[in-house]
């Protein structure tokens, strides 16, 4: 049997194409017309920058999600292609658009999204079980951008989760920012799956309307004791790691962020393949920053790196361990 890192990575959820328009410094209104620098169509959705990072670190990705038979999905057909990415996984919806998310990027990066759902209206854990065979080689499986999903709900989700779990699968969950306005219902749910996941990783923002809290801090505290492992992303302010047992907080690097877009999603893999290596956690947490500030410093097209290449990057702004992280 291969190693668990020459084994798959499967990642379901989100595929799309990004609509990338830059720089933004004010929305036109009604009526009127604003002339900007540039746009461009990228491969996308949470499951395709991780398909992306975990490409760039050498991992081997395996997407399930839905597309249109369309222009778009053409696209992402033949980017997937040529990246050598198995494909198989991607199911085309006969008669459906492809999910389009359209990106406006201000001067600092800051973002804001406009998303048509698509072929994602019908992506289910359906689709997940109907390439089961290849998502069961998989150590690791990583549920993403499921609030855009409206169909792998959390309640959906839990029997599925709970049937990876019970054969020795790792669970990894970030369902993204919830378009629809963080019901009580979807909240209720999100918490009850959270206690049947191994590692979530939402964002700041995100964590505190989930529940409710004020402070990321006092959000932490409202998960603790559901998933077995949380990592809450901070941007600018680094990332914190919790577990029943630990609690282990690290700066980012000092980079100005040209395009955040995706960069939680990058920080998502580098941890992930940090994980693999059995990095100490320490290492692990600076590692995904350094990817995340990688990807965010980046203006136009993006390189998505290797480990070496994030290592190098991150030797700019101070010594590196002797495992290979850059030091806080």
């Amino acid at each position: 049997m291969p190693t668990d890192d020459t084994r798959p990575i499967a990642i379901v959820g989100n595929l799309n194409v990004d609509q990338v328009i830059t720089p933004i410094d004010r929305f036109p209104a009604w009526n009127e017309e604003v002339i900007v620098d540039e746009a461009r169509i990228e491969l996308a959705g949470t499951a395709g920058y991780l398909m992306l990072a975990a490409n760039g670190l050498g991992l081997n990705p395996y997407v399930v999600s839905t597309i249109g038979d369309d222009l778009f999905g053409d696209f992402l057909r033949r980017e997937v292609k040529e990246l050598g990415t198995a494909a198989s996984g991607i199911e085309v919806v006969p008669g459906s658009a492809t999910s389009l998310g359209m990106i406006f990027v201000g001067r600092e990066g800051q973002r804001g999204i406009l998303t048509v759902l698509g072929a994602h209206a019908f992506m289910d854990v359906a689709v997940a079980e109907r390439h089961d065979a290849e998502i069961v080689r998989c150590p690791e499986v990583f549920l993403c951008g499921t609030y855009l999903l409206p169909r792998f709900s959390p309640v959906a989700a839990l029997p599925y989760v709970r049937k990876l779990r019970a054969r020795g699968q790792t669970v990894v969950f970030d369902p993204s920012w919830d378009p629809c306005g963080w019901s009580e219902a979807t909240l209720h749910d999100t918490m009850a799956l959270l206690r049947e996941v191994d590692v979530y990783l939402p964002n700041e923002e995100e964590i505190c309307h989930l529940t409710g809290a004020p402070t990321w801090q006092d959000a932490i505290d409202r998960v603790a004791g559901t998933a077995q492992e949380i990592v809450v992303k901070r941007g600018a302010a680094g990332a914190i790691y919790v577990s029943e047992s630990q609690r282990i907080e690290v700066p980012a690097l000092p980079v100005r962020a040209m395009n955040t877009v995706g960069a939680g999603d990058v920080f998502d893999m580098g941890f992930l393949y940090a994980r693999r290596q059995r990095w100490e956690l320490q290492r692990a947490l600076e590692f995904a920053c350094a990817c995340a500030a990688y990807i965010v410093a980046q203006t136009g097209p993006r390189h998505y790196p290797a480990a070496d290449e994030v290592l190098a990057f991150a030797r700019q702004f101070g010594p590196v361990t002797r495992e290979g992280s850059a030091c806080s």
